[in-house]
């Protein structure tokens, strides 16, 4: 019994002390690496992405720095759920030929991806991925000449599930800006724009869309597609020029949230928001969306093209707002149990509804339409439809489809359980009922949605204060939970991030830095940091450049407090050691984090609590009073979000 419970004892010992060895963090420089380095540090990094790849197993992270790497990065290994493999870029600029990603619990974040094959259609695309649980996040994707991400191949196919596209930006590429097959993936925050059919790999008969879908489950939300043809000759002969589209099959999907808009739609003749859906095809929700300036918007077909008897059942088109169209705003063929309720079209046509959908069980009403030459479109009126009153939108010529206090429209909609909120997050109703539209008006401060402000936000200038302390200000506010992350922040010359906080206006941030020299020009470089609508910071807009500019006095006087700040997490060997019966334990906190510090005995029993509170940045030290325990070793812990550590200690008595 003892030799078992000895036994017990140290494979708990070997488990603690090497945790912290399951997650490894691994660095990649193309200037400076070298792929016979360890790759475990910033001086001994690794060359090639490729090489990280090949190496790192689940909960390991890959730093990359900035630079050209000419390589598309093929991942085979899979993380685990809680410990996913993660490529992480070091702001801006890390440019790369793409990511095939066959694997599992695979994360890519902040990459720059472009000019892909021309002559595999498989490494043509920004991100391939044929997995589960992968996230491809806030990357830009332009100028592949297919897909800029494509989830999945084959439509029927579920080997695909589980994945999350989110504030991507994806520009000029060939075909789909998303495609998305397999089962209950998300697709949310991204910018879709001028899709092309390059003529060296797509034949010329293919569509040109923002966004393809097959499977089911997924959710498409909070995306800005816009401008999909952008003028481009290549587009020519596309057939269909779309924002969203489906061929089938594709069931229980989710569309709502999302911003749909093109600059010329006398131009770009198939502009839609949705079209030729065709069969099997079926219960498909298009909720909360706002479609501006196209030729069509949604357009759903059955049997009207396949010419088979298949229909397109339990369609659902709830709380859109439709502006500006040249054609039917919605157009359904063979649609069976498709409700069309609290929907405004403004300046639009009539709708057009096929006999089949409108004699099967169709549930229409409680929509909006307007004419501002104070016209009326031709077609059905229909229980709890408004005709004739102007939504009094907040500012049309600014896209702001908010209704006014004096609308018409607030509390004339119909109560719909499955819609929870609007847009901007708003909760529904606010009033006495549903509001007509996109929106719910609310007498509480707006949320800013994407259709309010869908330009991204830029940095206006950088200055210095002291020469450890940077100022960068923004051209609008942003987001706390993105412009407070040190790694979205890189400057030039070797100055390193060591804490950052908001101004008071919310429009810029103050970086506590390591000290900056005069003469010398310095540039910051600001990626991931989101606006209060959630538009990611463009890569053309991010970068300014400053100098020292100050007296030494000041300089110097600050020198002396801010030197000492810690610029890494640290747990001290406790001193004395071994000990009877107290110790003292320091430990450093480089930001402002949450802190636990704990002792355990060798079964793994937790036998103290000495910290269990947010600190700000500083050095610490506790005494450890372990008069009420037994001789014997022990381990203390300290954890954070970013870090943990053990280590051993005796206690004699």
């Amino acid at each position: 019994m003892k030799k078992g419970i000895i036994l017990l004892s140290l494979l708990f010992v070997l488990l603690f002390m090497t945790n912290t060895s399951w997650a490894i963090n691994y660095f990649v420089n193309a200037a400076s690496g070298n792929d016979a380095n360890s790759g475990r540090s910033t001086t001994l990094p690794w060359k090639t992405i490729q090489k990280a790849a090949n190496s790192m197993a689940s909960g390991d992270t890959c730093f990359v720095s900035p630079g050209s790497y000419p390589e598309r990065i093929n991942v085979s290994r899979s993380g685990a759920q809680g410990a996913p493999i993660v490529f992480k870029a070091l702001g801006s600029g890390v440019v790369t030929k793409g990511f095939t990603v066959i694997a599992n619990y695979v994360t890519v974040d902040g990459f720059e991806v472009t000019e892909t094959s021309r002559t595999s259609w498989v490494d043509g695309t920004g991100f391939h991925i044929k997995g589960q649980y992968v996230k491809i996040l806030n990357n830009y994707i332009h100028i592949t000449y297919r897909e800029g991400i494509r989830l999945g191949d084959d439509p029927s196919s579920s080997v695909t599930n589980n994945c999350l596209l989110q504030n991507n930006k994806i520009i000029r590429v060939g075909h789909s800006g998303i495609l998305v097959c397999g089962v209950n993936n998300v697709v949310k925050g991204n910018e879709i724009a001028g899709v092309v059919q390059w003529a060296v790999t797509n034949p010329q008969n293919l569509d040109a869309v923002g966004l393809r879908f097959f499977g089911t489950g997924h959710i498409i939300c909070n995306n800005y597609i816009h401008d999909i043809m952008l003028g481009d000759p290549e587009n020519g002969n596309a057939p269909h020029v779309d924002a969203v589209q489906t061929w089938g099959p594709a069931t229980y999907i989710t569309i709502e949230n999302n911003t749909f808009a093109m600059g010329e739609p006398t131009l770009n003749k198939q502009i839609s928001m949705v079209t030729e859906v065709n069969a099997p095809v079926n219960d498909l929700t298009y909720r909360n969306n706002v479609c501006y300036n196209t030729l069509r918007g949604l357009n759903i077909y059955g049997s009207h093209v396949s010419g088979t008897s298949t229909p397109i059942e339990n369609l659902k088109v709830e709380n859109n707002t439709f502006d500006g169209f040249l054609d039917n705003p919605v157009e359904m063929h063979d649609c069976p149990n498709a409700k069309v309720m609290n929907n405004v079209f403004y300046n639009t046509k009539e709708l057009f509804i096929d006999t089949k959908t409108a004699s099967s069980g169709l549930q229409i009403g409680y929509n909006s339409f307007y004419h501002t030459d104070g016209t009326l479109p031709a077609g059905t009126h229909y229980q709890g439809d408004i005709w004739g009153s102007d939504p009094k939108f907040v500012s049309l010529s600014q896209r702001d489809y908010r209704l006014q206090t004096t609308s018409a429209l607030i509390d004339k909609g119909v109560t719909l359980s499955d819609v929870t909120a609007d847009l901007s997050g708003t909760a529904r109703p606010q009033g006495l009922g549903f509001d007509m539209g996109a929106y719910e008006t609310s007498s509480s401060s707006v949320v800013v949605s994407p259709t309010t402000d869908i330009s991204s936000p830029k940095v206006i200038g950088a200055s210095l204060t002291s020469s450890f302390r940077l100022t960068v200000t923004f051209s609008e506010k942003v987001s706390s939970a993105e412009a407070l992350i040190k790694s979205n922040y890189s400057i030039s010359g070797g100055i390193s991030v060591k804490s950052i906080s908001m101004n008071s206006t919310q429009d810029g941030v103050i970086i506590s830095t390591s000290k900056h020299k005069r003469g010398v020009i310095y540039t910051v470089t600001v990626s991931n940091v989101k606006d209060l609508a959630g538009n990611v910071i463009s890569s053309f807009d991010n970068k300014a450049q400053y100098q020292l500019a100050i007296s030494k006095e000041a300089d110097d006087a600050q020198a002396e407090d801010e030197e000492t700040s810690p610029e890494t997490y640290q747990l001290s060997q406790n001193f004395p050691n071994p000990f009877n019966p107290s110790t003292v334990i320091k430990y450093s906190v480089p930001e402002n984090s949450f802190v636990t510090l704990k002792v355990y005995d060798m079964l793994g029993k937790e036998v103290a609590t000495l910290v269990n509170e947010q600190k700000s940045r500083g050095n610490y030290e506790i005494q450890f009073d372990a008069s009420k325990l037994s001789s014997g070793t022990y381990i203390y812990q300290m954890k954070t979000n970013n870090f943990i550590e053990n280590k051993k200690m005796i206690l004699e008595k």
